[in-house]
């Protein structure tokens, strides 16, 4: 089993990213109720980090990146107003 003995205290990240919003509606009515998509992605700082050994097992440094991405979506209801 490996530990990581890094000290990382860096939380801030870059967020790119875009959606849409559509409109839920009919021929007939016009509704409150509309569905919207998200996509982002964040990009964190890549560190290289050093883990060590237990029970004997040698220590090694490792480039971790830790950029992601993540998909949103749900659905939306106006209360009020035209």
């Amino acid at each position: 089993m490996l530990t990581n003995i890094a000290n990382v205290n860096a939380f801030g990240a870059i967020d790119v990213g875009g959606g849409f919003e559509w409109k839920m509606q009919t021929k007939k009515m016009q509704t409150n109720w509309s569905l919207w998509v998200e996509y982002d992605h964040i990009f964190r700082r890549s560190d290289t980090l050093t883990f060590s050994g237990v029970g004997g097992a040698s220590s090694f440094r490792e480039l971790v990146r830790r950029d992601f991405d993540k998909v949103l979506f749900g659905i939306n209801c106006r209360f009020g107003g035209p």
